[in-house]
């Protein structure tokens, strides 16, 4: 009877540790694939940084064509009065 007892000891032990060394993986895994959706966040964060910053160089170069259109025009004007 105890040799019984000490071999569903030994068997519970063994189940015990499997069943942590589960947890730690699941833990491990979890923890692996959160590191990978904060990565694509920050991925995607600065995509949409860098496409704002295109926008903004866009806007202000045609702002800039704008003004030299402007001031082309003004000179033209000028010359032909």
């Amino acid at each position: 009877a105890r040799e019984r007892e000490a071999e569903a000891e030994r068997t519970r032990e063994r189940e015990d540790e499997a069943r942590r060394a589960a947890e730690a993986e699941i833990a491990r895994e979890r923890e692996r694939e959160a590191e990978e959706a904060r990565e694509r966040e920050a991925q995607a964060r600065r995509a949409a940084e860098a496409q704002r910053r295109a926008r903004e160089r866009e806007a202000e170069a045609e702002r800039t064509r704008e003004r030299e259109d402007e001031a082309r025009r003004a000179a033209e004007a000028e010359s032909s009065a």
